[in-house]
């Protein structure tokens, strides 16, 4: 999906036969130029369901409006998506205290900023969603891009954006062989 002006959420909630609480919300990679929505949205969300975890695509808004602040205005739509899951929790069935975040490349970066960011106010309130806590309960990035200063992959180095606490949530990570530094910079994060 290219040209993203206006995010949305795309819900998908598991089954009530397998429903366990649990959700996450989906940002799908593409280099924050694009979103890679089929494979990296829908199929996961899918999958998801048939373990019972209830999903939300996030549609965030793209192509890259700040250079030297690639996520800003994404950071702002996975805050609001989180609050409003979270704030709806009991609509949709779901444990307020089991909602995570998770994405691809560029999707993966805005999970972690999700995670480590949660207290950066990105946007006036709005309504009363915005009472709520914006903390995923856990992140897992997929091969998460941009972590670096500069926001490139061939260092390893993680910017000053990324600060883990004792409050960071619980990560899963995984990267492959190819990913070059993107591994050393996701093991950077906990070391």
């Amino acid at each position: 999906i290219f040209f993203v002006e206006k995010p949305t959420l795309t819900i998908h909630l598991a089954p009530e036969d397998k429903a366990n609480g649990s959700a996450v919300v989906i940002c799908p990679g593409g280099g924050y130029n694009m979103l890679a929505w089929q494979h990296e949205g829908v199929q996961l969300a899918e999958w998801f369901n048939s373990i019972g975890v209830s999903a939300f695509i996030l549609k965030y808004r793209v192509p890259r409006r700040i250079p030297d602040n690639i996520h800003w205005e994404p950071m702002q739509d996975v805050q609001r998506a989180i609050r409003l899951v979270r704030h709806d929790a009991e609509k949709y069935k779901i444990d307020p205290e089991k909602i995570g975040c998770l994405g691809f490349s560029a999707g993966g970066h805005l999970c972690i900023m999700s995670g480590v960011q949660y207290d950066t106010q990105c946007y006036d309130p709005q309504d009363d969603a915005d009472k709520v806590s914006a903390r995923p309960d856990f992140i897992c990035p997929i091969y998460a891009a941009y972590l670096a200063n500069d926001y490139e992959d061939d260092k390893a180095e993680l910017g000053d954006l990324i600060t883990v606490t004792d409050k960071t949530p619980p990560v899963f990570m995984a990267v492959t062989w190819d990913d070059k530094f993107r591994g050393a910079q996701a093991a950077l994060l906990f070391s």
